[in-house]
């Protein structure tokens, strides 16, 4: 890491001159490289919220230092911009992430049991008590319809069309990830190291866009009983407050001469572990072509 080339700064002075001016990755603020951090051959890399600006970009470069990956379309660019890096002496790594992305070449590392305690270990002791986990379809879909048609006047119904007969979302896919989710969630709270745990599921939009009332009951059946064992889990461990979300378009069914909407994170169930008594609160208000 050389920082920037326009510059004589080292990685961390570059990083920390952004962060002082409030350029930040989303709303994150990555932890600085200290100037002695080099990778050697052998090292192991796992990558965090790689989905954001800047780490999307060092996967990719990161991606060019393990020969055992195939280059996604992101590397063979910055190889084709920056030539110089196909003859360049880089460090032989093994490369990982904590976040399964369909596109990404990387091997994904899931609720490892190596991994798991010291990861937690780790957060716990750096102070960080709370745990996110959000199933990626909804940012999948919209990546694909960015991509999908982009620019030639086509509609967000006809894109979607074009992205299922093209099988880019699938309804296995879309309940692995929901499943995948539940039980990530159960495990942070059974490891007693946070003190909330936020889930979001998502795999209803895939049935709900297909436009099918009968796939779209199944796939809320199975968000159903994906719900209950995340509550008992709450209950089991003590949790004061379960707040789960799912997607606004996974309430309907649109039909056909619709025009899409967007989709609204509204919350669809509350649970009292403990029994205490809950006020009934307004989660949200009817818009315009959605519904909570």
């Amino acid at each position: 890491m050389q920082g920037s080339n326009t510059t004589t700064l080292s990685a961390s002075e570059y990083l920390q001159q952004r962060y002082d001016a409030k350029e930040t990755d989303s709303d994150l603020t990555p932890a600085l490289l200290t100037p002695s951090a080099q990778l050697q051959d052998g090292d192991h890399v796992v990558l965090f919220n790689h989905n954001t600006s800047s780490n999307y970009i060092l996967k990719s470069v990161f991606s060019l230092c393990d020969t055992s990956l195939t280059l996604d379309d992101n590397a063979k660019t910055i190889l084709k911009n920056l030539a110089f890096l196909s003859t360049a002496v880089k460090p032989n790594i093994h490369l990982a992430m904590l976040i399964a992305m369909d596109s990404m070449p990387c091997p994904f590392l899931f609720a490892s049991d190596v991994l798991r305690p010291a990861f937690s270990s780790a957060l716990s002791e750096a102070g960080k008590r709370q745990l996110f986990v959000m199933e990626d379809n909804t940012a999948k879909l919209f990546q694909l319809l960015q991509s999908e048609e982009k620019g030639k006047g086509v509609s967000d119904v006809v894109r979607i069309n074009n992205l299922i007969k093209k099988k880019k979302m699938t309804d296995d896919l879309a309940l692995q990830h929901m499943q995948g989710v539940a039980s990530m969630a159960c495990m942070a709270m059974a490891a007693q190291r946070y003190d909330a745990v936020y889930l979001s599921f998502a795999g209803a939009i895939v049935a709900a866009l297909k436009q099918s009332e009968m796939l779209t009951t199944v796939m809320c059946m199975e968000i159903d009983r994906l719900l209950k064992q995340v509550c008992e889990a709450a209950t089991q461990h003590g949790y004061a407050v379960v707040i789960v979300g799912t997607d606004g378009l996974a309430t309907r069914v649109p039909q056909r001469e619709e025009v899409a909407f967007p989709v609204v994170k509204v919350p669809c169930v509350v649970v009292p572990a403990r029994g205490e008594a809950l006020e009934k609160e307004d989660c949200g208000r009817e818009r315009e072509g959605s519904e909570v």
